[in-house]
């Protein structure tokens, strides 16, 4: 996991600052991850 992290950085050049990431976590994979729980729990009943 650290090597895939590390050639991404490499690859853009990008720097991935403690405040961009957690936006991104808050921002992109949080929500999708709930609106797929909720999805499932959904199917289930």
């Amino acid at each position: 996991m650290q090597f895939i992290s590390n050639n991404i950085k490499l690859k853009y050049n990008v720097n991935f600052e403690k405040d961009n990431h957690s936006y991104f976590i808050d921002n992109i994979i949080f929500p999708s991850i709930t609106a797929i729980i909720s999805y499932i729990t959904k199917k289930k009943n």
